[in-house]
């Protein structure tokens, strides 16, 4: 699996958003911005996840 992988989905009012986390500890969510995707994190999701407990979600399709 990659370090990014979107293993969960939450269906919302705005649609469904693909999610994932790895990691404990504190929470840390990572958001992207337009029009990237989690895929910009891919690089540093397992060094943060050696500390935090780390989320990383697309916006809704």
């Amino acid at each position: 699996m990659a370090a990014h992988s979107l293993t969960e989905t939450t269906a919302t009012s705005a649609g469904t958003v693909a999610w994932g986390r790895a990691g404990s500890g504190q929470d840390l969510i990572l958001a992207h911005g337009w029009p990237w995707s989690s895929v910009s994190w891919h690089r540093i999701i397992p060094a943060l996840a050696e500390r935090y407990r780390v989320h990383w979600y697309d916006m809704p399709d």
